[in-house]
């Protein structure tokens, strides 16, 4: 007997975060995937704004041990998401270098940083979301898993190598009741 097994569509989110943990982004995020049926993971990396502590000394970096750790926790998804502040610029560009050297899998970028400067941040990954992104991020999700063309959905920027597409910004999410809380 042949028994398949379909795996299912997995987002983890990635969030280098300070010391609160509060990442309110993917939080909100993974909580709207959640309630529409997807499988979401949340990663948040060790660190402040500074540098981080490790073996007695001072670095603005991640150790291989952590990259492999992300690397590990990364591999049974569909779609890799990353959060993030424009001071830890630095470290996200860290952690995709080393996922897209591992894995097969997009890295799409989001948050305050990729908002504001869409331009750098497309050089650095493969879709950056631009503004809110609870339901860009559910139809490129939804358009992934169905295996359908997403290149057109308003809010995302692909980089397609030599060719960058830049669609439109979608409008506000019009009904913030449709929101579910999400759990600290």
């Amino acid at each position: 007997m042949n028994i398949s097994v379909k795996t299912k569509f997995k987002v983890t989110f990635i969030t280098p975060t300070p010391p609160d943990i509060s990442a309110f982004g993917v939080r909100a995020l993974s909580a709207f995937l959640r309630e529409n049926g997807y499988e979401t993971r949340i990663i948040f990396l060790p660190g402040s704004i500074g540098s981080l502590k490790e073996a007695g000394n001072f670095v603005y970096s991640y150790s291989h041990h952590v990259l492999n750790q992300i690397i590990d926790l990364c591999r049974d998804s569909s779609l890799i998401g990353i959060s993030f502040m424009t001071n830890y610029f630095d470290r996200t560009k860290q952690v995709t270098d080393s996922l897209k050297r591992e894995l097969n899998i997009p890295v799409m970028w989001g948050g305050i940083h990729p908002t504001s400067n869409p331009e750098e941040s497309i050089r650095h990954t493969d879709i950056i979301s631009i503004g809110e992104g609870e339901e860009t991020l559910l139809e490129l999700v939804q358009k992934m898993e169905k295996g359908q063309d997403f290149y057109d959905i308003k809010g995302l920027w692909f980089n397609k190598g030599e060719q960058v597409i830049k669609n439109k910004l979608r409008e506000p999410f019009a009904d913030l009741d449709r929101l579910p809380f999400f759990i600290f």
